[in-house]
């Protein structure tokens, strides 16, 4: 990859920075340039500093926060501390993972508008901007939609649409993607690239995961655990010449590229220019990988129970007439489309959401006759934004938080705190507290408070958000676990990978209704097409069995 270093857009030069509240740096002596066009990989495992460093590109640390900051830094040339306060915000612009937290208006309209009015343009080239940048994203119509009624792939789409309008040159996309349904970040993913080509922007992702982007990014800029620069190469070097990198630093990679480790291979990013030129060996490691392991079928008595399931918001039925049974000892995924009412069904199965029609039985029993302390001691809920559980003020708090309410022995107490800590890789973090952690860092967190406590139900509303490799291995080994327990688990989730995994079932929801419940196994045979209509996607490792399975013979694949 040729640099052009005539057109540099941002510069990081010896750049060490400090959260005011912490001893140590979260970024240690960053050197890298960022070119015009360049398509940038921010990756690394949980903690490294990733986020830290995004806000730091676009001006929103130091100048919001209260950390220290060494080094210099340069925008277009021009050093940080001399732009006007916020004026880089209109040149460099920011997705975060929730779209939500960024909208500030009702309509589509006006939510492009407010950023516009700050430019003081004239109206009729408001008017102009508003509707090719909505076109441009696939949302031609749109302006008077209400965003709060969109789709979180919808809402992500208006959240670039906003920043197209205002011609910023620079995206820093903060894990866009990661609540979203496989489907709708298939698309917004190749929507970005093809505005790339379109506008000749800049864009710099920051993922722990690999897939969708690989075939599209340009350049490897790693962090490690100490938030230094532990690689930053062309995409295809840094695969061919440091793939132990990428794993030692916990970054996941599709399973085609994973195949390619054997020594001596050359690395294809492209999957397509991969399967024409791949191995005999590949093939027999690819086949070891994606082997079906086998599911025990459970034949136990079903630990809870939903008939004729109903839940309404302002007249608008969100669940309709939903009938389920969860068996003890399984583990179940929640599949769909975003706002299809999966969550839903979750908060109600667990007994946090009241007003529902149907009826939602534990044990036989109806939920509704138990006390909160009875259902509490049964069933455990990780809810998808991590921050909304936390009770206490440090990390070993908020783990043993479950346990104090036992009266517990403080020994006994103490020794589980830090096994769990040590289980999810939070030993050191002991006295920081929760909200000071990295997105990663707080779901592992979330998690192991509700897991101490050993209940038999587990509901788990999109845990793989935020989890770098290392940290999803451990979460699908703390799922397997709970099964040979005889304790069962339920996953709201968007990681087909993940449902492939490790659930024995798997339930469809489309619009508040059940399309589908039965095998994991089952729910692949209904087609892609079928799949997308409910915006899932086919899990790569099935779509590779099928390839080799269609192979007349692996051995002529050299």
């Amino acid at each position: 990859m040729k640099k052009r270093l005539d057109h540099v857009v941002i510069s990081f030069d010896q750049v060490t920075y400090r959260h005011s509240e912490e001893l140590d740096p979260v970024l240690n002596e960053l050197s890298f340039v960022v070119n015009q066009g360049d398509s940038v990989l921010l990756s690394g495992p949980s903690g490294a500093g990733k986020s830290t460093l995004t806000m730091l590109m676009n001006g929103i640390l130091p100048e919001n926060g209260n950390g220290v900051i060494d080094g210099r830094i340069k925008w277009f040339g021009t050093v940080s501390t001399n732009w006007v306060a916020g004026s880089i915000s209109k040149k460099i612009g920011v997705m975060f993972q929730d779209p939500d937290s960024q909208f500030c208006q009702t309509t589509v309209e006006e939510e492009i508008a407010f950023g516009l009015e700050n430019l003081h343009l004239p109206r009729t080239e408001m008017v102009q901007r508003i509707h090719t940048s909505l076109a441009s994203v696939g949302l031609d119509g749109f302006e008077q939609r209400t965003i709060h009624q969109l789709s979180g792939g919808q809402k992500q789409r208006v959240a670039l649409a906003c920043l197209l309008a205002m011609k910023t040159e620079i995206l820093l996309l903060d894990e866009p993607f990661a609540n979203i349904d496989p489907l709708s970040r298939r698309e917004l993913i190749a929507c970005l690239f093809e505005l790339k080509q379109t506008f000749d922007l800049t864009i710099i992702v920051i993922d722990h995961d690999l897939h969708g982007w690989v075939e599209w990014i340009d350049r490897a800029l790693l962090l490690d655990t100490d938030g230094r620069i532990q690689l930053d190469k062309p995409m295809d070097k840094a695969l061919s010449d440091h793939y132990d990198v990428f794993e030692e630093l916990t970054i996941a990679l599709p399973l085609f590229i994973q195949v390619q480790k054997i020594h001596g291979q050359c690395v294809y990013v492209k999957e397509k220019h991969w399967k024409k030129h791949a191995s005999e060996q590949q093939c027999d490691l690819l086949h070891e990988k994606i082997k079906i392991k086998p599911k025990k079928e459970t034949n136990t008595p079903p630990l809870i129970q939903a008939e004729a399931l109903t839940y309404s918001v302002e007249g608008k039925d969100i669940l309709q007439n939903v009938d389920l049974d969860i068996l003890q000892g399984e583990t179940i995924a929640f599949c769909g489309h975003n706002g299809a009412g999966k969550s839903t069904l979750a908060l109600l199965l667990a007994g946090l959401f009241n007003r529902y029609t149907g009826k939602v039985y534990l044990q036989g029993k109806p939920l509704e006759h138990l006390s909160s302390q009875e259902v509490r001691s049964q069933i455990g809920y990780v809810f998808q934004n991590p921050e909304h559980q936390f009770v206490e003020h440090t990390v070993k708090e908020d783990v043993g938080f479950g346990l104090k309410l036992k009266r517990l022995p403080e020994e006994i107490v103490s020794e589980r705190i830090q096994s769990q800590l040590r289980s999810i890789g939070l030993v050191g973090y002991e006295d920081h507290h929760p909200l000071s952690l990295s997105q990663g860092q707080k779901r592992r967190l979330s998690v192991a408070s509700m897991t101490i406590d050993d209940q038999t139900l587990l509901l788990l509303d999109e845990p793989t958000y935020g989890q770098d490799a290392k940290s999803l291995k451990n979460l699908v080994g703390m799922i397997q676990e709970r099964k040979q327990q005889g304790k069962t688990t339920v996953m709201v989730t968007h990681d087909m990978e993940l449902v492939q995994e490790v659930a024995d079932r798997t339930l469809l929801l489309s619009d508040g209704k059940k399309i589908f419940q039965g095998p994991t196994s089952s729910l692949w045979q209904l087609g892609e097409e079928t799949l997308e209509q409910h915006g899932l996607v086919l899990p790569s490792s099935v779509k590779l069995r099928t390839w080799l399975g269609g192979l007349p013979r692996v051995a002529t694949h050299h």
